[in-house]
């Protein structure tokens, strides 16, 4: 008999399932209806005999319907948990997840989830505790080439980005200085596939280069901008010459988060330059570090930075939020 039960095997569901995998405990009875692999069943009458039945889906429409379908089978609701997110960052934590679950066997794993909340905030808890003290390792030239060339999202138009809000605070700055009459010259750092480098184009800034190590991320951001192919290089951002020339703006978007060598990058910027960056508050396969809010921000970049402003852009998954902000590097 199958002591766990997983209903629900989209990629909430996997996650999940690779937990119990690196774990080495028994394989659970997994239920979906639309079955995707051979050992998935569409029969969810089978999962009365588990122990415990977690419910893996994002979507909380979803949950409650599945919730439903196992009432009206009779299921008794205390043996239900509910797996709402990939909380299991297997790309940082495979390798080291059985240390900090101490040895654990099926029997205890089942007893621990059923002492938990039934959205499982303590597992929740412990997962991000293992990730947060797990040594991290800044990705290679390879991983951002793959990323680039496999994700649908870089070639959208930049307004139909998730951050598109995010850059047009950004934008509302450098508009804001130009309005005072005075010449704006951005250095974008880590501009990968040239979205907000297309955006500033198209507002007219006329004083723009673009930096990423990336080859891959490089070529989409000069397709989308040919007028500026000269301006956006492919250049290793923690080596290059230009983080400590004289511009007005130098932005990082989506680039301290991924870097070991964050504080050795900014003190690198000469005094009084006008800082634009985003910090995300959740773990991806690239990111080394997050920020649970602003004060986490200041307390690592404060030293080095004067904050002007902050703008927090919510994302559609739930919790997931990044900071923008906009500061000045302090005098040396």
């Amino acid at each position: 008999m199958h002591e766990i039960g997983i209903l629900g095997f989209g990629k909430v569901g996997e996650n999940f399932y690779h937990l119990l995998q690196d774990l080495s405990l028994p394989t659970p009875f997994v239920c979906d209806t639309s079955p995707s692999k051979a050992f998935i069943t569409t029969d969810l009458s089978t999962l009365k005999a588990c122990a415990l039945i977690v419910v893996c889906t994002a979507k909380a429409s979803l949950q409650a319907h599945l919730c439903h379908e196992l009432k009206t089978l009779c299921v008794n609701e205390e043996k239900i948990r509910l797996y709402t997110d990939c909380f299991y960052a297997r790309y940082w934590l495979q390798d080291s997840i059985k240390y900090g679950f101490d040895s654990i066997d099926m029997p205890c794993f089942i007893s621990m989830l059923l002492e938990d909340s039934p959205n499982l905030q303590a597992l929740q808890k412990k997962l991000r505790t293992l990730l947060e003290h797990t040594p991290k390792s800044d990705k290679n030239q390879q991983f951002y080439d793959d990323v680039y060339r496999t994700s649908p999202a870089y070639s959208e138009p930049y307004d139909k980005s998730v951050y598109y809000r995010g850059w047009e605070y950004a934008y509302e700055i450098l508009e804001n200085y130009r309005q005072d009459n005075q010449e704006v010259c951005v250095l974008d750092v880590g501009c990968g596939a040239g979205d907000f480098a297309r955006m500033l184009y198209e507002r007219n800034i006329l004083e723009y280069t673009g930096i990423d190590f990336s080859p891959q991320a490089i070529k989409i951001a000069r397709a989308k901008t040919p007028h500026w192919s000269k301006r956006l290089i492919q250049e290793n951002i923690l080596t290059t010459h230009r983080i400590s020339q004289p511009y007005t703006h130098i932005c990082l978007f989506e680039v301290l988060e991924h870097i070991s060598a964050d504080l050795e990058l900014l003190s690198k910027i000469p005094p009084r330059t006008h800082i634009l960056a985003s910090v995300p508050n959740f773990y991806s396969q690239g990111h080394i570090r997050i920020f649970q809010d602003t004060q986490a921000i200041i307390k690592r970049y404060g030293f080095l930075l004067d904050f002007e402003d902050f703008f927090e852009l919510v994302l559609p998954k739930d919790g997931a939020k990044i900071f923008y902000f906009h500061a000045r590097k302090k005098q040396a």
